[in-house]
C-alpha cells in the first residue's frame, strides 16, 4: 500500500497506521513539516509607521511566510531567513539597514534623511512586490546649522533703551522649517561695556517652530550676542551689537555749579552737559540737528526770557542768552540790572524738543554794583540846607550803582570818594566854604 499525504501547516505530527485497528510497527512515528518557499503575499510588515520625522530613526520588522502562512523558521542545514527570494527596501533619501534577527524575522532600521515631503516606499521580495504605501515626513529637530533669526534685534548696532525684537526660525538639518516648538533656544549677552545690565531676556517659545525674544540696551558700547540651541551657537548666532547713546532727554542732561550770586550788569553762567535718559553722551554730530534750550528767569512781576546767542555774545543786564558751544554741551549766561527789589531770581531752564524742565530751579542773588555817580542821590530827602555862616549843616549823599541799586556793600565804594565843594561870589571874591564827607555804610548805605 502507498499512502500519500499533504501538511499545509507546518509543525511535528505523530503518524500511526492501522491495520484493522491494529497498530502496524512501532509508531506511532514523528513527521515534521516544514515551511516552504517564501511568499510575498503571505509574508507580513509589522511597526511600520506612516508618519515620519526627517532624520529621526526609526524601524519596523518583516516576517518571511510560505504561501500558506507558515513563519520560515530556521531549520538546521537551511540558510536562515527567507527562502528562495530576498527581501528589499526601496525609500528614497533614507539610510536602511535591514537584518534578519531570526525564524524569518527581518528588523529594517531607517531614517529619512531629506526635505520634509511623502515619501514612497516599496518593500520587495524578490521581483514580486510586498508593500507600497507613502510615508509622510514631517521636519525633524531643529538645528544649529540651519536655524536662523531676524528682527532688529540681529542689527549690528541699536539705540540705547530702543526695544529689539527678534524672533529665531528653527529650521532641521535639511533646511525644512520646523512646525512645532520645544527646542531649547536661548540668547546671551556674554559681554558688554562697565556697568551694562547683562540680563538675558526670555525667549518665547511660540509652538509653530518659531521664538521670539526682545531686548532694550541701555548703556551705550558694544555688546556681544549668542544666540543658542542647546548652548551651541546657531548659524550667525554670535555677533556684535554696538549701542549709542539716544538724543538728549531732559531726566538725563546735568547742570554744573551756577553763579549764585552776581554783580548788577556782570554775567553769570551755568553748564548743560548732554546726556540722554540713561546718562549716555551722545556723540557730537555738528552736522546733526540741534538741540535747542530756553531760559526764563523770574523775580515778582519781572520775566525775562532766554534768546538764542553765538559764543562770542556780549550779554547785556537785563539779557539771558543760550550758546550751544559746538562740543556736546551749552551755555547759559545771564546777567540781571535790577537787585534791592527783586532778587533773587529764580531761573528754569527747558528743553524745547520735549518742553520739559532740565533739572531744578537755580537761584540766582543780585547784588548792586559799584558806586556811580550818575545814579547817586545828594539831599533825596529835600530837607532845608540853608544854614548860618559858621554853623554846621549836614546832608545826605545815597550811593546807587549805574542801574539804580542801592550799594550796600563797602566794596562798592572801594577807590570812590565823595567830595563836596561850596562856593559863592561876593563882589568878584569867589570865597570857598570847608566841607568834608565821612562815610557810613552802616545806615542802609547812605553816605
Amino acid at each position: 500500500y502507498i499512502v500519500e499525504y499533504e501538511a499545509t501547516l507546518a509543525g511535528i505530527y505523530n503518524m500511526t497506521a492501522l491495520v484493522n485497528g491494529e497498530q502496524i510497527g512501532n509508531g506511532p512515528w514523528p513527521v515534521e513539516i516544514v515551511s516552504t518557499e517564501t511568499s510575498a503575499t503571505e509574508s507580513d510588515v509589522a511597526g511600520l509607521s506612516l508618519l515620519a520625522r526627517a532624520g529621526v530613526a526609526d524601524s519596523f520588522t518583516v516576517t518571511a511566510r510560505d504561501q500558506y502562512g507558515n513563519q520560515n523558521l530556521d531549520i538546521p542545514g537551511r540558510t536562515p531567513g527567507s527562502v528562495g527570494a530576498v527581501f528589499t527596501v526601496s525609500l528614497d533619501n533614507a539610510e536602511i539597514d535591514m537584518s534578519h534577527v531570526g525564524d524569518g524575522v527581518y528588523e529594517v532600521a531607517y531614517s529619512i534623511n531629506g526635505a520634509a515631503a511623502d515619501y514612497l516606499i516599496t518593500i520587495s521580495l524578490g521581483m514580486n512586490q510586498l508593500l507600497e504605501e507613502t510615508i509622510v515626513v514631517a521636519p525633524g529637530p531643529a538645528s544649529v546649522l540651519t536655524s536662523t533669526m531676524t528682527g532688529q534685534g540681529t542689527a549690528a548696532s541699536g539705540t540705547a533703551g530702543e526695544p529689539a525684537a527678534m524672533t529665531i526660525i528653527a529650521r532641521d538639518r535639511f533646511g525644512s522649517n520646523c512646525v512645532e516648538g520645544g527646542e531649547s533656544f536661548t540668547l546671551a549677552f556674554t559681554s558688554g561695556p562697565a556697568g551694562a545690565d547683562l540680563t538675558p531676556p526670555a525667549v518665547q517659545d511660540v509652538g509653530d517652530g518659531s521664538y521670539t525674544t526682545e531686548f532694550a540696551l541701555e548703556t551705550a558700547g558694544n555688546y556681544q550676542i549668542s544666540v543658542t540651541l542647546d548652548n551651541v551657537p546657531i548659524s550667525g548666532g554670535q555677533y556684535t551689537r554696538s549701542i549709542i547713546a539716544a538724543r538728549p532727554d531732559a531726566s538725563g542732561i546735568s547742570l554744573s555749579s551756577h553763579t549764585e550770586s552776581v554783580v548788577a550788569g556782570q554775567v553769570g553762567s551755568v553748564m548743560l552737559t548732554l546726556r540722554d535718559a540713561y546718562g549716555n553722551a551722545p556723540v557730537f554730530n555738528r552736522l546733526a540737528e540741534q538741540e535747542q534750550f530756553s531760559a526764563v528767569a523770574s523775580a515778582g512781576s519781572v520775566e525775562i526770557s532766554s534768546t538764542w546767542c553765538p559764543a562770542s555774545v556780549s550779554v547785556k543786564p537785563d539779557q539771558i542768552c543760550t550758546v550751544n558751544n559746538q562740543d556736546g554741551t551749552f551755555s547759559v549766561l545771564y546777567s540781571f540790572s535790577r537787585a534791592d527789589d527783586t532778587s533773587p531770581y529764580t531761573l528754569a531752564i527747558q528743553l524745547d524738543r520735549q518742553q520739559a524742565q532740565v533739572g531744578q530751579d537755580l537761584l540766582v542773588d543780585v547784588v548792586g554794583g559799584v558806586v556811580s555817580a550818575l545814579g547817586s542821590q545828594v539831599n533825596p530827602d529835600g530837607q532845608d540846607l540853608d544854614t548860618n555862616a559858621g554853623v554846621l549843616q549836614e546832608f545826605s549823599i545815597v550811593p546807587f550803582d549805574p542801574y539804580g541799586n542801592l550799594v550796600t556793600d563797602i566794596a562798592g565804594m572801594v577807590d570812590k570818594v565823595f567830595s563836596v565843594a561850596a562856593a559863592t561870589e561876593v563882589g568878584r571874591t569867589r570865597v570857598l566854604a570847608d566841607a568834608s564827607v565821612s562815610v557810613d555804610m552802616v545806615a542802609c548805605g547812605n553816605a
